[in-house]
């Protein structure tokens, strides 16, 4: 008796420490192109999100302390804890600048802060504990229509682009003379290269027409040549 009731406990210990270690329904909430605006943007609670990537290895290292992060915060009334995944969400990632895996921004009136803390339990609960005195920040795009993502989508692209060339080391090259550049290259891929590609399918196109007629003239020719040697030899004046 006293063994069926050690082991009642033990599979106790186990399923609650199962449980615990699980995120609860709801407490994670993770977000796409689609539906981030509609419900993080336009809310009245604090958001902490987390943008990731499945291959970063320090997303993976500082996965389970968000996870408990946001148990922590679960049913808290005004703290939500959610998670972007901007190697897929690609519109999120360039409309807030994310150029490193793993980034921390809470959101609070319209205006979304970038956390620079240690990537710790505490240092997001201090964090979140403080957010009522945070100022400054950055006011969050409006992002109302389509047109205005894909402007918004645009400027971060070329401002990317611009970044990386400065990273290679032109620097002594102004940006206006960089952007031309892109806007040269663009015209060219988008005009020059479809014609470029057009005039050598034809090319193709034409030459294996002439082959094929050759062949077609041989077999032509083959068979007026076997269709005269029958007659030579069937014929009654032969």
């Amino acid at each position: 008796e006293m063994c069926i009731r050690d082991r009642k406990y033990t599979l106790l210990l186990i399923f609650s420490t199962v449980y615990a270690s699980t995120p609860q329904e709801g407490c994670m909430h993770s977000f796409t192109d689609g539906n981030f605006s509609s419900i993080v943007e336009s809310s009245k609670d604090l958001w902490f999100i987390e943008f990731y990537s499945s291959w970063c290895k320090h997303c993976q290292w500082v996965s389970p302390i968000w996870t408990n992060l946001s148990l922590h915060y679960c049913g808290h009334p005004s703290v939500r804890i959610g998670q972007v995944n901007g190697g897929v969400q690609q519109i999120l990632r360039k409309q807030y600048a994310i150029k490193r895996y793993p980034t921390f921004v809470l959101f609070k009136d319209g205006r979304y802060y970038v956390y620079e803390g240690n990537r710790s339990f505490e240092g997001f609960s201090q964090f979140l504990n403080g957010a009522g005195e945070l100022e400054g920040g950055m006011e969050i795009p409006n992002m109302a229509s389509w047109s205005d993502r894909v402007v918004w989508i645009v400027h971060r692209s070329i401002q990317e682009y611009i970044d990386v060339l400065n990273r290679w080391g032109l620097t002594m090259v102004s940006d206006g003379v960089k952007v031309s550049a892109l806007v040269v290259f663009c015209i060219f891929a988008l005009v020059v290269f479809p014609i470029a590609i057009r005039i050598l399918c034809k090319a193709i196109a034409s030459k294996f027409e002439t082959k094929q007629k050759k062949e077609l003239s041989l077999i032509h020719i083959c068979r007026c040549r076997r269709y005269a040697v029958c007659r030579s030899r069937w014929s009654p004046y032969h």
